[in-house]
């Protein structure tokens, strides 16, 4: 997997100079000092336990009750924030301490249930529609 440096207001966002994305972020204000990073991660992540379902954590448990990040202990989820209304909690793999510093601070944004219109449930047109933004 690459990485493209990507600047806003001081050089194109060649890669997806055409992008819905693209055209977007050019219309905001603020914005000259500020990177935007879209994190793919794919191949042996665990989705799940990366970003583990708080809000439905009994059902996660009963699913995965090997492979789960446990509830209570050292190797405790991170709960992301406490603010949130109960149906949407969610936590972190407890080595994510660096991102939950970053997403207090307003650095991160987690983003769950992407997708897209009518899927066909194909990997090869899903990955083709998130590499061109």
């Amino acid at each position: 997997m690459g990485a493209t440096p990507i600047t806003v207001n001081g050089m194109n966002l060649r890669p997806f100079a055409n992008s819905k994305i693209a055209k977007i972020i050019s219309g905001c204000e603020g914005i000259e000092e500020r990177v935007l990073v879209l994190i793919q991660l794919k191949g042996g992540n665990d989705g799940l336990n990366t970003v583990v379902p708080i809000n439905q954590y009994d059902r996660y448990a009963q699913l995965r009750p090997t492979l789960r990040i446990p509830d209570s202990g050292a190797a405790k989820y991170i709960n992301l924030d406490t603010t949130l209304k109960n149906s949407k909690q969610i936590g972190l793999h407890p080595a994510l301490t660096q991102v939950k510093e970053m997403y207090d601070n307003g650095q991160v944004a987690v983003i769950q249930g992407v997708g897209y219109a009518q899927p066909n449930q194909s990997h090869f047109k899903s990955t083709d529609l998130w590499l061109t933004g």
